[in-house]
């Protein structure tokens, strides 16, 4: 199966723009969706391990380049 995720995507939340998440690596677990570990970097860097079905739903994350409307 093609990963829909891959290491070097780049996402953002709809009610924050500003703040682009960059996948750095993407997680298999026996018996688990795929994960993928998200970082924003700036003044704090902040980290999230997300599973693959809530990175992709577009009511909370957007791909960058998409519109955040």
């Amino acid at each position: 199966m093609a990963q829909a995720i891959k290491c070097g995507d780049k996402f953002f939340r709809p009610e924050a723009p500003a703040t682009i998440w960059n996948v750095e690596r993407v997680i298999d677990m026996p018996g688990l969706p795929q994960h993928a570990e998200i970082v924003a970097y700036g003044l704090r860097t902040k980290t999230m391990l997300l599973s693959e079905t809530a990175l992709l739903d577009h009511r909370m994350w957007k791909t960058y380049g998409e519109s955040a409307a």
